[in-house]
Formats: structure tokens, C-alpha cells, sequence
């Protein structure tokens, strides 16, 4: 027995004394987040303003107790998601909405050191950015437009073929509205005007109507030579067009043109409250241009609007602007080679001349159009971008852009 004991004795000094070699030789573990080292109090949320907001957009103000002065102390939970924190003070922290769409997303807070979370509040946060229509990767949706029903109207692609003019509906229901026409593939821009008919240009002298069910005809033709590759209403219901040639033109609803000298290269159209603005290349230049529409027969001088090839990184260009009813500016944007990385392709420009990305980090690749619906939603075309690997990152698409404000009037459709 006495024996017995030594060895178990001896046994259990060698367990303690590897027990205790092993700890000391382990790494620094990091402590819990919320272990109560100083016996902090519990934050408190007791609101959140606004009370609902876009997913990835909205900046929003949580008021309450018990938050930690350094920003990177309090950690802020929208599910099971972290929201970025933009600031900080004991009783209220402003953080930027996380990408997470819900009706009812559970918000808590907790605080480095401090033990317990906060309590939990419900938010809903909607999609800023929604895709509207899943294409396949052999389809390309050019021109979108919109009725005053929310109805998109497309030119499409498959393989490079053209199928015509199709209809997609605000629950996502593609149909046939036209069939494809003796004189395109695809068209370049489309404005729909109310009562049903498309009117579109496609990169020659020529602005082209496209009737439900009937084939594309030509209603206006224009100065040979000329390649128009933009078009847009005025509040007489008069088009006005331009793209390369030299010139800008207007045809009223009687099919009457005129043409106006312009030496730019134009790539896109916009009336917006009695002006015409153009975005101008010139000597590899581009910038946003404006003249005021004096009348159908007279235009104002041209003057700088935006500088745009200024502002933006070298290789960018717009494919597309608009308007929202305040006045600002958004601009589809598209690198000129389609080489480069993908970029946030839709940018903002205020009244005052600020500008910036709008909804950075949420669409990715080119935008080849944007338009106004009649509500607050704007609609975009995202361009396919393959890598250098051959490798798909995005899709081509239509999607729907919650701007959280009106567009501007759409004349032929408003």
C-alpha cells in the first residue's frame, strides 16, 4: 500500500507539472469580447433614427446609454451582421446600414469589456439595389425605358442576334412587344412616349418608331453622314437627338427636323427644365454641356455644366445621365477599353457642383444606361465583365435603384 501511494503520487506530480509546462509554452489567448473585465454598465438602445432604411445606404443614429467614446470599443449587430460605425459618443452612435435586407432585422450593441449585450431592437431595411430580370449569360439587354406604369421596354441580344423589343413587368414577367425589324440588331437608346409608342436611335442618320406588335419603322430620317446614338422629349413633345456628325437635331411630333451645328462627339441626351444637356468629347475630353432650348427653331450658346473627364479616373467615359427632380445629376459611367477592374459606375453630381459615387460597393462593373421610372426607383443596365482569367464576376442585368427621391419629368411619358 505504501508503495502504491508513492507511485500515484509521483503520478500526479509529473501530470501537474506538464499541466503546468503546457500553459505557460501556450500563445496569448485573446480574451472574450465581452468578458466583464471592468464591470462596465450595459449599453441601452432606446431608438433608432430613421426607423427603417436601404440595405448598405442608410446612415443611421442610435441614441441610448452606456456606449463606449472610442469608436472601435462598441460593436453594433444587425443579425448577423456588423455595421460599420461612423461615430461615437456615450449616448449615441451613428453607423452606416449593413447589406442585409429584412422586414425585421434584430439590432444589439455591445460593448468591449462590458459583459452583456444591449438590449434588442427590430429595424427593416430594403434593398437599395435590386436586380429586376435574371438574363442568361447568351442575352444582352440594351436601351432600357419605362412607362408610366413601371413597365421596362428593352432591345435584346441572344448571341448577338436580335430578338426584338421585349417587355418586362414590375413582377418580372418578360414578354414580346415588338418583333425585331428590318433596320436593327439592337438600339442604342429608347425613350417610350405615352400611348404606347417606342421611339429609338441605333448609331445611324435616323430616329426610329416601334409600335406594340408591329415591326420597327423609321419616322424621321437625318443628315447623311450623321450617326445618332441619344434621344430625349421636350415638354412640347418635340425629340431632340445627337451622337457623331457634327450636328444636333430636333423633330417635332409632325416629323419636321432641323438641324443645329454642334462639333462634339455626343454620347448622351437629357432636356432638363428648358435646357438640352449633352455629354461632349472633344479632343478625347469629356464634359457635361448644357445650351437653353430658346425655342423648337433656336438654341442658346453652350456652356460647361460638369467637367467630367477632370474628375474622374483617365480611361472613364459616360454612357448615360439623368436627372432627379431636385436637380442632381447621376451618370453611367463605363471604362473605355472594358479592360480594367470593375468600378462603381454610377456617380452623382449636386447643384452646387459636389459630387461623388453614389451607392458605392453595391452594383460593380459598367453601367450602359440609366433612366427614371415615375416613382423613386431608377433603372440601370450593368454590363457583363469577364477578368483576365476568363472568369464571369458579373453578370449582365437590369437593376433597380431605389434613389429615395423623385426623377425629374420624362416628357413624352409625363
Amino acid at each position: 500500500m505504501k508503495n502504491n501511494k508513492i507511485v500515484l503520487s509521483k503520478i500526479l506530480f509529473v501530470v501537474f507539472t506538464l499541466t503546468v509546462l503546457n500553459v505557460s509554452c501556450s500563445p496569448d489567448v485573446t480574451p472574450s469580447l465581452y468578458s466583464d473585465q471592468d464591470g462596465g454598465a450595459t449599453p441601452v438602445i432606446t431608438s433608432l433614427v430613421p426607423t427603417q432604411g436601404l440595405a448598405g445606404v442608410t446612415e443611421i443614429t442610435i441614441s441610448g446609454e452606456n456606449f463606449s467614446t472610442e469608436t472601435s470599443d462598441n460593436f453594433v449587430f444587425f443579425g448577423p451582421l456588423k455595421a460599420k460605425i461612423l461615430s461615437a459618443s456615450a449616448s449615441e452612435l451613428k453607423i452606416l446600414a449593413p447589406d442585409l435586407v429584412d422586414d425585421s432585422i434584430q439590432v444589439k450593441i455591445a460593448v468591449s469589456g462590458v459583459e452583456k449585450f444591449s438590449n434588442t431592437e427590430l429595424y427593416k431595411l430594403d434593398a437599395a439595389v435590386e436586380e429586376v430580370y435574371p438574363f442568361q449569360g447568351f442575352q444582352q439587354p440594351y436601351a432600357v425605358t419605362t412607362d408610366e406604369l413601371g413597365n421596362l421596354y428593352i432591345s435584346l441580344t441572344e448571341d448577338g442576334t436580335g430578338k426584338g423589343i421585349k417587355k418586362i413587368t414590375p413582377a418580372g414577367e418578360m414578354t414580346d412587344y415588338a418583333p425585331l425589324g428590318t433596320y436593327e440588331t439592337f438600339f442604342w437608346s429608347m425613350k417610350y412616349k405615352t400611348g404606347g409608342n417606342l421611339y429609338a436611335v441605333k448609331g445611324v442618320q435616323a430616329v426610329f418608331e416601334i409600335t406594340e406588335g408591329n415591326p420597327t419603322s423609321i419616322f424621321a430620317i437625318l443628315d447623311g453622314g450623321t450617326a445618332m446614338v441619344d434621344l430625349d422629349f421636350d415638354k412640347d413633345q418635340n425629340i431632340w437627338t445627337a451622337g457623331k456628325g457634327g450636328k444636333i437635331y430636333r423633330v417635332t411630333p409632325e416629323k419636321d427636323v432641323k438641324a443645329f451645328d454642334f462639333e462634339d462627339d455626343v454620347a448622351a441626351v437629357r432636356i432638363f427644365n428648358d435646357y438640352l444637356y449633352l455629354a461632349s468629347k472633344s479632343d478625347g475630353i469629356q464634359n457635361i454641356i448644357r445650351m437653353p432650348i430658346i425655342s423648337a427653331d433656336s438654341l442658346g450658346s453652350a456652356e460647361v455644366y460638369f467637367q467630367f473627364s477632370a474628375n474622374v479616373e483617365p480611361g472613364t467615359e459616360v454612357k448615360s445621365f439623368t436627372f432627379a427632380a431636385d436637380g442632381s445629376m447621376y451618370i453611367a459611367t463605363k471604362s473605355i477599353s472594358g479592360s480594367e477592374d470593375p468600378m462603381n459606375p454610377i456617380m452623382y453630381v449636386n447643384t452646387d457642383g459636389s459630387f461623388g459615387i453614389w451607392y458605392p460597393d453595391l452594383i460593380g462593373s459598367f453601367a450602359s444606361t440609366i433612366t427614371w421610372g415615375s416613382d423613386i426607383n431608377a433603372f440601370m443596365i450593368r454590363d457583363k465583365y469577364v477578368n483576365s482569367s476568363d472568369v464571369t464576376v458579373f453578370t449582365q442585368s437590369i437593376f433597380k435603384l431605389n434613389m429615395e427621391r423623385l426623377g425629374a419629368p420624362e416628357y413624352g411619358r409625363d
